[in-house]
């Protein structure tokens, strides 16, 4: 890619979620939206719009994660996440390597409602876009691929 073609992002807000947006030179009907993953945040996948030879002719819009990690401090490039997860069965799946077991052990288990919270942030988001282009693309990367792989499979006929 040449100096001449890079395109340079701006930092905008969906449904109340910051992003950072990859324009294309004319103006572009489809979108794709990239959902990054736990401790990243909106600057670790968009990258990929010079990669992803399709994104060229599209815009490229990287949502933020509303949910800070804690301990971590609130800034632009703070750790973000789309829930928080429950650190006990993190430590169990690191000590036994044996996750599908860790993970029976805490049947009845209730989604995060901090992930509930994120979810209508995310709807919110996708709502706005949806009137800014026809076609919106959603790609999403470890707990961001969770997110839209929830979207899809509960959502999809409302604006996907």
């Amino acid at each position: 890619m040449t100096y001449e073609n890079f395109r340079r992002p701006e930092l905008r807000r969906f449904g109340g979620l910051d992003s950072m947006v990859i324009k294309k030179p004319d103006p572009s009907s489809v979108a794709m939206i990239l959902f990054h993953g736990y401790g990243a945040n909106m600057y670790d996948l968009i990258g990929l719009s010079d990669q992803i030879s399709a994104c060229q002719n599209m815009d490229v819009v990287s949502l933020q994660a509303p949910l800070a990690l804690p301990g971590f401090i609130e800034q632009k490039m703070s750790m973000r996440c789309w829930f928080h997860l429950d650190n006990r069965v993190l430590t169990m799946i690191s000590e036994h390597k044996q996750p599908l077991d860790v993970i029976s052990q805490f049947e009845g288990h209730r989604v995060p409602e901090d992930y509930r919270t994120s979810l209508m942030m995310v709807r919110e988001a996708l709502v706005d876009l949806s009137q800014r282009y026809d076609k919106l693309i959603l790609l999403g990367f470890s707990q961001g691929g969770m997110v839209v792989t929830d979207l899809v499979v509960t959502w999809a006929n409302e604006v996907l």
